[in-house]
C-alpha cells in the first residue's frame, strides 16, 4: 500500500488518495471500506435516483403518447370535416351549374317568345 501512494504521479493526474490505495489493495472489499467509513454507501442512492429519473422519464413518455393521441384524433376530425365540406362545396356547384341551365332556358325562351319589334 505504501508503495502505491509513494508511487509518482504522470502529468495531469492527481495523486491517489488513502481511500482509492485501499480499495486496490482490498478489491471487492467494499463493506469494509463503508464499515470504517471510507467509502459511502451511495450505491443505495444511485439506484434511488436513477429509479426516480426512470420514473420520470416514463411519466414523461406516457404524457408525449397521449399528447399524440390527442393530436392524431384532431388531425382524423379535421381530415372528416374538410370531406365534408369539399361534398357541401361540390353539391353547391352542382345546384349553381342547375340554376345557370334553367336560366338558359327561361332567357332563350323568352328570346323566341318576344314580338317581333
Amino acid at each position: 500500500m505504501e508503495e502505491m501512494v509513494a508511487a509518482p504521479v504522470e502529468d495531469g493526474q492527481q495523486p491517489k488518495s488513502a481511500t482509492e490505495v485501499v480499495s486496490n489493495v482490498l478489491p471487492g472489499s467494499s463493506v469494509f471500506l463503508r464499515n470504517v467509513a471510507l467509502q459511502s454507501a451511495s450505491k443505495k442512492s444511485s439506484t434511488t435516483t436513477v429509479s426516480a429519473k426512470v420514473q420520470q422519464l416514463q411519466d414523461q413518455l406516457e404524457a408525449e403518447k397521449q399528447e399524440k393521441n390527442r393530436l392524431r384524433e384532431e388531425v382524423e376530425t379535421l381530415k372528416a370535416q374538410a370531406h365534408a365540406s369539399q361534398e357541401t362545396i361540390d353539391s353547391m356547384k352542382r345546384s349553381m351549374e342547375e340554376n345557370n341551365s334553367l336560366l338558359r332556358q327561361l332567357l332563350s325562351f323568352n328570346r323566341g317568345q318576344a314580338p317581333p319589334s
